[in-house]
């Protein structure tokens, strides 16, 4: 029950993320390319989640992975 939402969360990240990628559009390509990398980095979270991945160690990593894509 807890990985559920644990991968809820990460489908509202996925959400928001692409918001973000289309705010972003045409206003910052930078900004719009590390959005859309974070989608793809959130997905992969997403394929480890439901691999019956330890949800920390996915945040961990996921948090690693969206740190330099969102600055």
């Amino acid at each position: 029950k807890a990985r559920g939402k644990f991968s809820d969360t990460l489908d509202v990240l996925t959400v928001l993320l692409h918001e973000q990628a289309r705010r972003e559009a045409g206003l910052s390509d930078r900004a719009a390319r590390g959005a859309a990398a974070a989608i793809d980095a959130v997905e992969r979270a997403k394929e480890y989640a439901e691999g019956n991945g330890n949800p920390e160690l996915i945040t961990a990593t996921l948090l690693r992975e969206l740190s330099p894509l969102l600055s």
